[in-house]
């Protein structure tokens, strides 16, 4: 990028005798004080062409001429040897800012606002497409935002800083036509042209239709829960609806009652994910009851209390144990995930029992972050199982033969899976040491449940 111009300049030279010879010559940083001093223009880039214009005018193009104060020196003389000189002056300046390049047509969707209407905020960066630079090669990092309609206006003049602009039910469902302009640091400024298409984040969002309820259900990692059954309820009784989460984790109830008391509450029917929880969630639970070891987050002393009660020790532990084991299915309570609505405090977990629901009464507008924040009941470790190998010492066994196998994991915190006799082989007994169990309830299939932990588990 250079700071260059095209320009032309026109001047008159007439003999009434005979033709005019006309000769320019260039002084590329022309000083009045020190004098004209030509300059090589082709060794400069610089294109200096003459045209007669056939009235005694004639029009001189110049073509890639650089910023600053220059000079053109014109003689011209007639057929008799007389002549005259004359010095025409001009300046190039870098006054013109650079042409931004822009993305041509943006969606924007608006929101409830929460006042019974939309809105939505754009950006003037939201539709740069790629840098741009001044003449002088300087990043141009000011830019503006204005409607046609506004930049329309005779006189209008546009400022940097005005970064953006909001958009309301006023034009749903519209073609916007919008200015963004790329203001240089001597205030010059250029702009494209470009389309907003506005929408409705939903029906009713731009009508006369009431509030909305809307929320995010996610885990402390923010990872977003899909499918989960959120029930509103209000209105005296007459408002009972239940929405699943999408894959975003969000819900959304509309046209509610303006003044009305609601309640949000979700529920996750599943069965425990074996996969997540497991015997190293045992161990992390045991070492923080032991005081060994601490929880990372609040939410953990929440999922480790599987029976609810407000009080973490050792039932907890024989609970989330018979579990893994295939001994239950689920807690005792029946739930294998809980939610805290997302603004409520767990510093202190067992202060006090934790709403699973949230509230809004008196409904005065649309609640746009009714959120809560799950976590599966008996997972506190969070990175799904892993496998190391356990030691086993080989046998050749022959028709009414016995015997024992000794199964050890010197290096782990505690295993669990599952054994399984090859056909023809019968579990005579089965024993452990350590802490843990086994589940002895499928052997006559050949299948032993095992759920151990610490480093001298056998």
């Amino acid at each position: 990028v250079t700071c260059t111009a095209d320009l032309t300049l026109t001047f008159t030279a007439v003999d009434e005798c005979s033709d005019v010879d006309v000769t320019l010559q260039l002084d590329a940083n022309y000083d009045v004080a020190q004098g004209f001093r030509p300059d090589n223009a082709a060794a400069l880039g610089v294109g200096i062409t003459l045209t007669n214009n056939g009235d005694g005018s004639y029009s001189i193009r110049a073509t890639n001429v650089p910023v600053g104060e220059h000079a053109i020196r014109i003689r011209a003389a007639d057929g008799c040897g007389n002549f005259d000189v004359e010095i025409l002056e001009f300046c190039v300046t870098p006054d013109k800012a650079p042409t931004p390049i822009c993305i041509q047509t943006l969606t924007v969707t608006l929101m409830p606002n929460g006042q019974g209407g939309g809105m939505a905020a754009i950006w003037a960066t939201d539709f740069i497409a790629s840098d741009v630079f001044d003449c002088f090669g300087n990043l141009i990092d000011k830019y503006s935002i204005y409607t046609e309609e506004e930049a329309g206006v005779a006189g209008f003049t546009p400022v940097a800083g005005r970064l953006g602009i909001d958009l309301d039910c006023e034009v749903v469902n519209q073609d916007v036509p919008v200015r963004v302009y790329a203001v240089a640091d001597n205030g010059s400024a250029d702009y494209c042209s470009v389309i907003v298409q506005v929408q409705a984040f939903q029906d009713g969002v731009c009508g006369e239709a009431g509030p909305n309820l809307t929320g995010t259900i996610a885990t402390r990692t923010d990872r977003a829960m899909a499918n989960v059954a959120v029930t509103l309820t209000g209105e005296g009784g007459a408002m009972d609806e239940t929405v699943l989460t999408d894959a975003a984790g969000q819900f959304n109830f509309v046209d509610l009652t303006m003044g009305a008391d609601y309640t949000v509450q979700p529920e996750y029917a599943v069965a425990v994910n074996v996969q997540d929880v497991k015997t190293s969630d045992i161990v992390k639970i045991a070492n923080v009851i032991l005081g060994a070891e601490d929880f990372t987050s609040p939410y953990d002393y929440l999922a480790a209390d599987v029976d609810q009660n407000r009080n973490l020790n050792v039932l907890d532990l024989v609970a989330i144990q018979r579990v893994i084991l295939g001994l239950d299915a689920n807690y005792a309570t029946g739930e294998s995930w809980g939610f805290v609505p997302a603004d409520v405090d767990v510093s202190n977990p067992y202060a006090a029992a934790f709403p699973e629901v949230y509230n809004a009464n008196d409904l005065t507008g649309s609640i746009l972050d009714a959120d809560f924040v799950a976590f599966a009941y008996g997972d506190v470790v969070g990175n799904g199982r892993s496998t190391a190998s356990i030691e086993a010492a080989d046998a050749q066994l022959e028709a009414g033969q016995t015997h024992t196998m000794e199964i050890r994991s010197t290096e782990l915190a505690g295993f669990q899976g599952t054994i399984e006799l090859a056909a023809g082989l019968e579990l005579v007994t089965a024993s452990y040491a350590g802490e843990g169990a086994i589940n002895l309830n499928r052997a006559g299939d050949g299948l032993v449940a095992v759920a151990l932990r610490g480093a001298d588990a056998v």
